[in-house]
């Protein structure tokens, strides 16, 4: 883990601007935030809605720390996690538990995976 947040820390100022990032602080919240930055990174392709246009732009300028506590306090988004959560075939665990299993989304901004 240390490995891994030092080179993010190395390599965070070399992102392209054009790229939504965030880290993820919402326990047990990978898949979706996994999904905000598969759907912020293309929003030239793809109708995100107004909700995550408007999240979007309010995050602009703003720290991949920021944009984390921005989700944080965020109930729309909180409230759609929520929801997809309990649908699915197995029971979510909870935001506290600790889980060995995560989404992660590769996207390819301005040709740059």
């Amino acid at each position: 883990k240390q490995w891994y947040q030092r080179r993010v820390a190395i390599t965070a100022g070399d992102v392209d601007s054009n790229v939504f990032f965030m880290k993820q602080t919402v326990g047990n919240a990978c898949g979706t935030v996994a999904i905000i930055h598969s759907l912020l990174n293309n929003v030239d392709r793809i109708d995100v809605g107004e909700e995550l246009k408007t999240f979007r732009q309010d995050c602009a300028g703003k720290s991949a720390d920021e944009r984390a506590k921005m989700l944080e306090t965020n109930s729309q988004i909180a409230g759609k996690h929520a929801e997809a959560a309990s649908c699915g075939q197995t029971v979510a665990p909870s935001a506290e538990e600790r889980v060995n299993l995560h989404f992660v989304a590769l996207v390819s901004v301005g040709g740059t995976l």
